[in-house]
């Protein structure tokens, strides 16, 4: 959990360790654990959505190697970056995605690593991962020239099947082997974008994962199940945006309501905000 406020300034309902209490008070089961997230720091040995607000730590990434019912991977990109972990990370990765469904996120950082770092490393990652997670500010600094349609058909060359690329206000696009797809951003009253981006990723693999598309190629991935898991990790954002905080809602609460069309008038390509 981020945690971005000091203690005796959070708002209302914010318990100090960043996590808001049940919307509905109470605490269901679990989902069983499906994804594993790695980062330099602990493996997230949790369901990308869970059906309690408690989560469970790992602090040892090779312990949550592919086991069990997991069925994917997801990384941030600027995890990959520094060496040497980041390489021992793409043999992992290279290794597991016989069994897993891989996802990474570039995550372009310019504060912290130039973006021809992200650049340099963004063909490699491509021909490991099977979906590609991005945001339009990210596009703007990998392939400022191009649009949206042409960046996704590059990645789609270097291998990656899935590419879906979140516009702000003006939605997502997801490109599946150059077949797109577009959904619009629900309305909200933002109260705090921070999580937005991760709330989306977890939807996403979170509804593919109910539809039974993880757990390798994208084989079977049709696109009517990709505006759906889409629309669903839209509505995901959406909510985490609605309240102060960075835990995104529980499935329970994420699964109601969702019901939106699945067209959107073009925008401009780089809107200056998305999740």
């Amino acid at each position: 959990m981020l945690v971005r406020r000091a203690a005796g300034l959070l708002p209302p309902g914010i318990r100090t360790n960043g996590t808001r209490p049940a919307r509905h008070g109470t605490t269901p089961p679990r989902l069983r654990d499906r994804h594993a997230l790695l980062n330099s720091r602990q493996c997230q040995n949790s369901p990308t959505l869970s059906r309690s607000r408690s989560t469970n730590r790992c602090q040892n990434p090779s312990a949550c190697a592919v086991t069990g019912h997991r069925q994917s991977h997801h990384l941030p990109a600027h995890r990959l970056i520094h060496q040497p972990g980041g390489s021992r990370i793409e043999d992992h990765l290279a290794t597991v995605r016989e069994q897993v469904t891989v996802s990474i996120d570039p995550y372009v950082r310019p504060h912290l690593v130039p973006p021809a770092a992200n650049r340099e490393r963004l063909h490699r990652w491509c021909s490991l991962t099977d979906i590609l997670r991005l945001s339009d500010d990210d596009l703007a600094l990998l392939l400022p020239e191009a649009t949206p349609e042409r960046a996704c058909d590059t990645w789609h060359a270097a291998g990656a099947r899935l590419v879906v690329i979140t516009r702000g206000s003006y939605g997502a696009l997801a490109s599946l082997d150059g077949h797109r797809v577009t959904v619009p951003t629900p309305p909200v009253d933002v109260i705090d974008t921070v999580g937005a981006r991760e709330a989306f990723t977890a939807g996403l693999l979170h509804r593919l994962a109910d539809l039974g598309r993880l757990g390798g190629r994208l084989d079977g991935l049709s696109l009517e199940d990709l505006t759906d898991a889409c629309t669903f990790a839209a509505h995901v954002a959406t909510l985490t945006c609605s309240v102060p905080g960075t835990e995104p809602p529980i499935a329970d609460e994420a699964s109601c309501g969702v019901s939106l069309p699945a067209t959107h008038p073009p925008g401009p390509s780089h809107p200056s905000r998305s999740p």
